[in-house]
C-alpha cells in the first residue's frame, strides 16, 4: 500500500489571527514594547512552522499528523477511526475535515479535503475488510 501525504493548509480563522499577531509583532517592535513583540514573534514562529512543516501522512494502517518541529506528531490507527467527513458551513473556519477516533474528535485542514477524505475512507474500508477476514480465519 502506498503512502499518501497531504500538506496542511491554514484555515480562514487562523489567517485572520496570523495577520493580527504579525501586526502586534510589528507594533511592539516599532514602539520598543518587548513584552508585546517577543511573545507575538514566538506565536508567529509557531504558526509559520506548523504551516510549512505540517502534513498528514496516510500509510497502510496509520494516519500520522505531523504538526511541525515544535509539536509532537499524533498517530491514529486507521482501523480505530470511527468516521471521517468534510465539514460544512461556519465549522469550516477552524478546519475542513473532521475525524472521529476512539471517542475523540480531530479537526484537520488538508489542502485538498476531498481527496484526503476519499483516501482515508478507502483505507478505513480496507482495514475493516482485513480485520473481518482475519477475525473469520481465527475463529475456525
Amino acid at each position: 500500500m502506498e503512502k499518501r501525504v497531504f500538506k496542511e493548509a491554514l484555515p480562514p480563522c487562523y489567517k485572520a489571527a496570523y495577520a493580527v499577531i504579525a501586526a502586534l509583532c510589528v507594533i511592539g517592535a516599532w514602539h520598543k514594547l518587548i513584552a508585546l513583540a517577543v511573545p507575538a514573534a514566538v506565536v508567529l514562529l509557531l504558526i509559520t512552522d506548523k504551516l510549512t512543516k505540517g502534513e498528514y501522512a496516510i500509510e497502510s494502517q496509520v494516519l500520522i499528523m505531523r504538526r511541525g518541529r515544535f509539536f509532537r506528531d499524533k498517530t491514529l490507527l486507521v482501523s480505530r477511526i470511527d468516521s471521517v467527513r468534510k465539514r460544512e458551513g461556519l465549522a469550516r473556519l477552524l478546519g475542513n475535515v473532521e475525524v472521529r477516533c476512539d471517542g475523540a474528535t480531530y479537526v484537520l485542514n488538508p489542502e485538498n479535503p476531498g481527496s484526503f477524505t476519499e483516501c482515508l475512507a478507502k483505507r478505513m474500508d480496507e482495514a475493516k475488510a482485513a480485520n473481518g477476514t482475519a477475525g473469520q480465519t481465527s475463529e475456525h
